[in-house]
């Protein structure tokens, strides 16, 4: 068996069926993507029962409910971690006022 194929043998022939990477076993309702591995994380059971309900309303299994979050929550720790720094930056060296008031009088908006 080929990566990406499926290979059945019927009574000589040899079929080559294409698939998609990612494959959705109905009986288990586990997803199997090759690239991925299954990881066992301990959750609370309220928690738990609220993730199932949110998958069932968006029509995706629980590990790609979980999956999305923690890609989200680590890109919003990252974020927050690039305005510190930032932050922290302009606290060790502030903007000299001086530096900008040649544009004062350029960046107001006319009145009417």
């Amino acid at each position: 068996m080929e990566d990406g194929f499926i290979c059945v043998h019927l009574r000589h022939l040899r079929i080559v069926v294409s698939v998609p990477l990612t494959i959705f076993d109905v009986k288990s309702g586990v997803e199997y993507v090759p690239h991925m591995r299954t990881r066992q994380v301990v959750i609370e059971e309220d928690l738990l029962r609220s993730a199932d309900r949110v998958a069932r309303r968006l029509k995706v299994n629980r590990s790609v409910l979980i999956r999305d979050a923690l890609r989200g929550h680590l890109q919003r720790l990252r974020t927050a971690d690039l305005e510190r720094r930032e932050r922290e930056a302009y606290e060790r060296i502030p903007d000299d006022p001086a530096e900008f008031a040649a544009w004062d009088g350029v960046a107001v908006w006319p009145e009417r």
